[in-house]
């Protein structure tokens, strides 16, 4: 991974491809508020730094579990590392993509506290589909709005959150393996349920566990993280803040 360095961030490592000018101006426009600093401020400020810490978490973890896939000879110890690493770069990808869809969110508090208030425990109860609801009022038909939208609706963030929901509160994903014969046969590589939401009797193994078998995942979290601030910081210099 390339290392991109950020006035917000430093040089932790950012994506290459990470929108740093962007990110950093919507820092330095939303730090005119650390002044006097509200729940809203706040709020921004922690979703925003994490928005890059899981992005960075998701970049490594790919990249270690390719390495631990590689790894020989298998054991227990082995699958546990795989499983434990499968388990971080899923929370860690959807973290990112949620953890911007907040930024955006208490940002527009900032900017509409009297449409948007973050001053009681309450307010804070939100996911993504609640934040696209609440957030119609001042976005609908924007860019950011409608990036929000169309990250959320994506068939890979469905994806995303499955594995994540899964891992985080139902198990491990049993693999299928696969053992070839012949002289010259070369075994497949093994499978987890690609559906593991749903119940055991209907799972269908349909994803290789293969080096680089995260990477659609990799590529998905860093456009939707991307282009979020991008048509924030678009937003942002749009309104008076």
């Amino acid at each position: 991974m390339t290392k991109n360095f950020s006035n917000t961030l430093g040089d932790l490592g950012l994506p290459a491809n990470f929108p740093t000018l962007q990110f950093d101006a919507v820092s330095e426009k939303m730090s005119r508020h650390s002044k006097n600093p509200s729940s809203n401020w706040f709020m921004f400020a922690a979703a925003w730094n994490a928005t890059g810490y899981r992005l960075i978490a998701t970049h490594r973890s790919s990249t270690k579990f390719d390495e631990l896939l590689n790894s020989s000879p298998a054991s227990i110890e082995l699958r546990f590392l795989q499983d434990d690493e499968m388990f971080s770069f899923f929370s860690a990808a959807l973290s990112a993509i949620e953890c911007a869809f907040f930024a955006a969110y208490a940002c527009v508090s900032q900017i509409f506290p009297a449409d948007y208030p973050i001053n009681l425990d309450k307010d804070l109860r939100i996911t993504p589909e609640r934040i696209i609801e609440k957030l119609k009022k001042k976005l609908s038909g924007t860019s950011l709005g409608n990036q929000m939208i169309n990250t959320h609706n994506d068939t890979k963030y469905t994806e995303l959150s499955n594995f994540r929901n899964y891992l985080s509160h139902r198990g491990t994903l049993p693999r299928q393996q696969y053992a070839a014969v012949g002289p010259a046969a070369v075994d497949r590589p093994s499978t987890v349920s690609g559906n593991p939401t749903q119940i055991a009797s209907k799972w269908i193994y349909d994803f290789e566990i293969l080096p680089g078998c995260l990477i659609p995942f990799v590529d998905f979290a860093d456009i939707a993280v991307g282009t979020i601030i991008h048509r924030l910081d678009e937003f942002i210099n749009s309104c008076e803040i």
